[in-house]
């Protein structure tokens, strides 16, 4: 099975990201705000550039979490 991946711009993912928790806010599902102010912190330091210590396993795990999750 073949996956297909559409490249966006870190600050489309950001924009999208905040329209979609809008979106859930507005439909009446809860959310984890912890969670969710975690993944919208972490989006928008990469779309101003500032990538971190990506060595750091602990801040390369939220990174990867959060844009995976962003893109699901």
């Amino acid at each position: 099975m073949h996956a297909e991946v559409t490249p966006h711009t870190l600050n489309e993912i950001a924009a999208d990201n905040d329209a979609a928790v809008q979106w859930v806010r507005e439909a009446g599902f809860p959310l984890q705000q912890g969670r969710i102010a975690e993944y919208r912190r972490v989006i928008f330091t990469l779309a101003a550039g500032r990538w971190g210590d990506l060595s750091d396993p602990i801040h390369r795990d939220r990174v990867c979490t959060a844009l995976i999750a962003a893109r699901c």
